[in-house]
């Protein structure tokens, strides 16, 4: 099995996709490319999907604004 991390912008435009393996418990996302602002992570198992509002700020740093 795998998990797929995807991000997008706020217009829905892909600007970032990983794929890990099952083995695989933690994962660094590099998002130093991304202006700031909001953006919405997508993860997917395949059965389970889930959103997350992320907000890149001037520091390249992340962090979750609110659940959608």
């Amino acid at each position: 099995e795998s998990l797929k991390i995807q991000v997008y912008d706020t217009q829905g435009i892909l600007k970032y996709t990983k794929v890990m393996l099952n083995n695989e418990y933690n994962v660094n996302i590099d998002l130093g490319n991304l202006k700031k602002g909001i953006y919405i992570i997508s993860i997917n198992d395949g059965v389970y999907k889930d959103f997350q509002r992320i907000l890149v700020n001037w520091r390249r740093q992340i962090r979750t604004v609110y659940d959608i």
